[in-house]
């Protein structure tokens, strides 16, 4: 592996670590509950994999705000039942 294709994959599995560490904790101040550690592994290789594939190539603003925004929207709309969400 060249110092490249190494620090690609370096570069993703400290996103991945950040993202499910921040993801983590924000379920249990919001639950009170802990995850499962098969969880978390999943969701970092999960998390890493989808960095690593998107990391080959640089994106402009527009493209990383606006994947942003949809993955944020879906997330959002699958977490709220139709009781606490009217309309959607």
């Amino acid at each position: 592996m060249s110092a490249g294709g190494f620090l690609r994959v370096l570069r993703a599995a400290v996103f991945a670590a950040v993202c499910v560490v921040l993801a983590a904790l924000g379920h249990v101040l919001m639950s009170g509950e802990g995850l499962p550690w098969w969880v978390l592994l999943s969701g970092t290789f999960a998390v890493g994999a989808v960095g690593w594939a998107f990391g080959a190539h640089e994106r402009r603003r527009r493209t990383v705000a606006g994947l942003t925004v949809v993955v944020q929207t879906s997330a959002v709309r699958r977490q709220r039942s139709p009781r606490e969400a009217p309309g959607w």
